[in-house]
């Protein structure tokens, strides 16, 4: 980033900026023109980070899509898990029981 210029006076009050710019008026013009090279500079940087931010935020947002597509899928397969246990659990039971009543 450029360095933001610095006026040729710092004055108290408006006649005492008249003055000086009456006295050094090719300062003041110097300045002005560096302080209008400066904006220049400065709008540019903006808009760049402008872009910069925009990007960034489309890539959050692709990226918090993924994590509640990955998260509904975690959420499916543990559903479908949690589904294939207790059948497991359930022919078991049904094995032990037909085991104990065969033993009988």
């Amino acid at each position: 980033m450029a360095t933001r210029p610095e006026p040729p006076a710092n004055p108290d009050t408006a006649a005492e900026l008249a003055a000086h710019v009456t006295q050094h008026p090719e300062d003041w013009m110097f300045y002005l023109r560096n302080m209008n090279g400066y904006a220049a500079s400065v709008e540019e940087e903006n808009a760049t980070l402008r872009a910069a931010v925009r990007n960034h935020d489309s890539a959050i947002s692709s990226l918090q899509t993924g994590i509640v597509k990955r998260d509904a899928i975690i959420g499916y397969q543990k559903e479908q898990l949690n589904e294939r246990d207790e059948r497991n659990i359930e022919r078991a039971t049904r094995a032990a029981d037909t085991i104990a009543r065969l033993e009988v």
